[in-house]
Parts: structure tokens; sequence; C-alpha cells
């Protein structure tokens, strides 16, 4: 029997059982077939007869639905109330599970944490979490494992009682789950070359010269509207009316942008670069030679950071959580802390409001395409589909791929068609958008997805520019003369983790792997070595073969780091 599908019943208006405090608002324990029950909003959340069989019933009904799922599931108890069938939904629990039990009633809450079990308390498979808060729901499964997928269990009425709050917890869970192995994917594919970037900028900071965008751009420049774009085909109709106006506002493009915008005669006043990777110089062709500040991030491919005309300002995403990071963060540098957003264009909407520009409009930023064709004009994903067209393979087969491949479906208002993973994109650049707390204004002619903006048409928007008044030039950006004291931070912090990683080797090579806690503590300061390895959360328990694995990883650093040094002024 699923979970899902059964209910507990309604108490009927008369029968057994003491109903004192039937017309009380708060909860209530009552006795019914002998067994304590609870009343709350005019009826009981466990059968009259049996409540504890019946609640064992739905526990062993939700391990076989569990064991049929698959591996890795964290139950959600909605509304635990008294506990019954829970020790049971413990003792079955399979070993890569845990229980999450929630409770949104303050009245039942007290209820529940004056009845749970000493047991139950004490058992690190379990968690109890009350009230609304699903940043604590979250939290609170974090210390108990990683898990594939939430799995609901009703073992009483009390998750009638809020069914929204706890269907929202179990999305809200999944999501938590799936953002994770995302993450965890992304890190076993790119940790190392983002590592190696990151090593690579540091060793050559000087060449970079990094400065503050703030410092760069000017607090007059940041302080008027922006037009924020990405490389989406609603950029061609925005382009038009940004030329028109582009002594008004400051012009963010993510990085696939600026050649579309380039090549219509606008240069960006600060481009934002995320790219890993060498392809990511293709986006700056246009650009060669024109003046722009530059947002890279200290990820980026080391050659992001050669264009000429370009100043360089450094960000610092946080990749992952861990020591790392936090050292990265602590030293010091012009760098501009910024969260993992994943796209770079939700990555522009938040450095644009974290800079101070207001109000935003946004322009490209679609989080979907057209049939045949994913870009604006100008981008150098359209342009080589141009390029490698042939009469047998003819113009928009790239573009015709990703308009079929798996998931693709319309866009829920605006026009063109969008993914999963788009649509996540989407998802977030409207918190950004929300989270800025400043006016916004739409540039996309209805294309797109629908964002948290105002929608004018593109007249409206266009009205809405010619009342703005022109913004202060942004003054030109200095020539910029090596930073002696930053690039002896970096360079000291490249020999302390050479040191780390040494003194980590040692440990490796020497067997120290149990019980001690000098290589527990030296894996949680290099957490960097883990980053490509898909079961790094074994790493707990120091399994060998793991180990092994990191000592060939930390050899790998040991030598780069060494030539990076070596190879410093």
């Amino acid at each position: 029997m699923s979970t899902s599908s059964t209910s507990v019943p309604n108490p009927p208006n008369s029968g057994k059982g003491d109903r004192e405090g039937r017309g009380s608002e708060a909860p209530a324990i009552v006795r019914s077939s002998g067994e304590e029950n609870i009343l709350a909003k005019g009826r009981l959340l466990y059968p009259e007869r049996g409540p504890s069989r019946f609640a064992v019933r739905m526990a062993r009904a939700a391990l076989e639905e569990g064991r049929a799922a698959g591996p890795g599931r964290l139950f959600l108890v909605a509304s635990p109330a008294l506990w019954y069938g829970v020790a049971e939904l413990l003792a079955g629990l399979p070993s890569d599970a845990a229980i999450l039990c929630a409770e949104t009633d303050p009245g039942l809450v007290a209820i529940a944490m004056e009845k749970m079990p000493p047991s139950l308390r004490a058992d690190p498979r379990l968690r109890f979490a009350g009230g609304k808060d699903l940043r604590s729901w979250i939290d609170a499964t974090m210390t108990m494992g990683r898990f594939r997928r939430c799995l609901p269990v009703r073992l009483s009425g009390g998750a009638d009682l809020d069914p929204e709050a706890y269907r929202a917890a179990a999305s809200a869970l999944d999501e938590s789950f799936s953002a994770y192995w995302r993450n965890r994917a992304s890190l076993a594919a790119m940790g190392r070359l983002w590592v190696r970037n990151i090593f690579r900028n540091l060793a050559r900071l000087g060449d970079i010269s990094p400065r503050s965008p703030a410092a760069l751009l000017g607090p007059a420049a940041l302080s008027g509207p922006a037009v924020i774009c990405g490389a989406g085909p609603s950029l061609e109709g925005a382009i038009p009316l940004i030329r028109r106006h582009r002594n008004k506002v400051l012009v963010v493009a993510a990085d696939t942008a600026a050649g579309p915008l380039a090549m219509s005669g606008i240069v960006p006043d600060l481009v934002i670069c995320l790219e890993a990777q060498i392809w990511n110089l293709r986006d700056f062709l246009p650009l060669e030679g024109a003046a722009f500040t530059l947002l890279g991030d200290l990820s980026s491919h080391p050659s992001s950071f050669g264009l000429r005309g370009a100043v360089n300002s450094l960000s610092c995403v946080r990749i992952a959580e861990g020591a790392f990071m936090g050292r990265l963060r602590a030293l010091g540098l012009p760098l501009l802390d910024l969260p993992p957003l994943g796209s770079v264009g939700v990555e522009a909407i938040h450095v644009a409001a974290r800079l101070g520009a207001a109000p935003l409009f946004v322009a490209g930023l679609d989080f979907a395409f057209e049939t045949g064709k994913t870009h604006a004009r100008g981008s150098p994903t359209l342009a080589a589909d141009l390029h490698s067209s042939t009469r047998l393979s003819p113009v928009g087969s790239p573009g015709l791929t990703a308009t079929f491949r798996e998931g693709v479906r319309p866009t829920t208002k605006g026009r063109g068609l969008t993914d999963p993973i788009l649509t996540r994109y989407a998802a977030l650049a409207a918190e950004e958008l929300a989270l800025s707390g400043r006016p916004v204004f739409d540039l996309r002619g209805g294309f797109g997805q629908p964002l948290r903006a105002l929608v004018p048409t593109l007249d409206q928007a266009e009205r809405l520019l010619a009342e703005l008044p022109e913004r202060e030039g942004a003054p030109k950006a200095p020539v910029v003369s090596e930073d002696g004291e930053a690039i002896l931070i970096a360079t000291d912090f490249l020999k302390r983790e050479l040191g780390r990683l040494l003194e980590l080797e040692g440990l490796l090579r020497r067997g120290e792997v149990q019980g001690g806690k000098k290589l527990p503590e030296a894996l949680a300061e290099l957490d960097y070595v883990l980053w490509p390895m898909p079961d790094a959360d074994r790493v707990a328990s120091l399994p060998q073969d793991l180990l092994n694995r990191v000592l060939v990883e930390t050899e790998y650093w040991i030598a780069e780091l060494g030539e990076l040094i070596s190879a410093s002024p």
C-alpha cells in the first residue's frame, strides 16, 4: 500500500473515546480505545480504534515503498504527533536512509517534543524539525547523510492540517538534494580545472593587475540605470533601443552577449566572465582593443585576462563551501565575493544590483530559444552554426538538435522553448531580481521565460528611457601599476598551499589512516583534492581505495604548485 494514497479517517461525530476538549482550538491529548490520541481542529489525528496499530501499518507500507523507490531516501514524516509507527519505521530503515519528522502547528510541536521517546531522540538517523522555516528543515538533513529523493510518509492525520506546507517541504528537500548532486557532478567534471585556473591566476596576479569594479567604474556610473544583457534571441530586438539611449545607461553584459553588442556598435561598460575553458575567448573577439571593464572570476581561464583594452577586475565565486574557498576570501585581495548562481546571466543581475545600479533593464536574458536558433546574431554559438553549414548539413542543425533534445518544452507565458536547466536558471534570475529591491523593466519583447519584472512593450520601454537623464560618464580607467602587496599575498598563499599538500602527502604515505586526527584535519583543509571524486563523501571513514586516489591527486597539485612557484619572479 502506498503511503501517499492512504488517508487517516476523520473522527466520527459520536462514539467511544474521551472527547473532552473537542471545541478547543489548541490540540489536546485524549483517550480512545485505551490509547492516547490527539484531538485537533475538531478531528482525531489517529483512528478511534487502534491508533498505534494503524500507524505501524502505515510505517510498514512506507518501508515497502522506500525499498521500491531506490537508494538514498529521506523519509519525511509529516506531523509525527504521538510518534506511533516511527520506531517501527526506524527499525526497518535501509542503511542509506534517514528520517526527518516535521511539524508546522505550534501546539502539535509542543506535544511532539513532550512525547518524543528518548530512544528516538538519541538516534542519529532521525531529526525533528518544528515550525515553518524550510531552511532549518533542509539544514537538519545535512548531518544525516546525502540523499537522492524525499519520500513523504503520513503516520497521522496531522499531515492534513497543513498539506501545502508539507508538499512544499518535500519539494524543497528534493530540490536541495538535486542541487547537491548537480554541484557534486560539476565539481567532479570541472573541479580540477577551476582550482588550476585559480592557482595560475594568482601566480600571475601582477599581469592581471586587478582593481575593484566599484573603483574602476566609479560611484556615479553605478548609481544610474543599467541594462543587463544576455545572449538570448531577444537581444537582437533590444539592441536598437539600447543604442539610441546608450548615453543614459550602464551596459552590463554576460560574456556571451559581449560580441553581439560590440558588433552592433555598443561597447559594454562591464563584462562578466565565469568561463574556465579557453573557448570563452571567442566571445571577446569583437571587443579586441575596446576599452571596457572585465569582471573575470578567479577560476576563469587565465587567457581571459589578457585582452587588449580591458581593465581587469576579479570576482571569487564560492564554488563550494569549505576551507579552501574560505582561505581565498580571507586573503584581502580585491575580489568581489559572489554566490554560485550557475549562469553567467544570473551572475550579471547579481553584480549589477550589488554594485548599486538602479533601475534595472533586462535584455537577452531569455532562458529560452527559438526553433533552430539558441542565441542572438553575433554570438559564437550561432556563428559556428553558420560557418559549419553545408548543403547536406544546412543552417540550424545544432540549433535544431537543441530544439528536439529531451525535456524541451514551450515556455509557460513568453514565446520560445526552454528545458529544465534553463528553467532553474530562470527561477534563480527571478529571485535575484526580486532580492535586488530595484525597479526592473523587461526589454525582451515578450520572448523568453517570465521573470519577476515589469513587462512593458519595447515602445513603453522606449518612452521610459526617453525620460531618463543622461548619466555621468564613467571615469576613464586609470593606468594600473602592479600592486606589490597583492602579489606578495598571492605568492605567499601558493607557498603555504604547497606546504599543506606536502604535509598531506607525508601523512598518506606513512599510512596514518586509522584513528588519528591529523589526516582528517589535513583533508578538511585541502578539500579541493576531493572535488574531482564523485564518492568524496566516503572520506569520513578513510577507505583505502579513496585515499589512494587522494594521494595521486595530491602529487598532481604538488607538481603544479611547485612549477608555478619556481616560475614566479
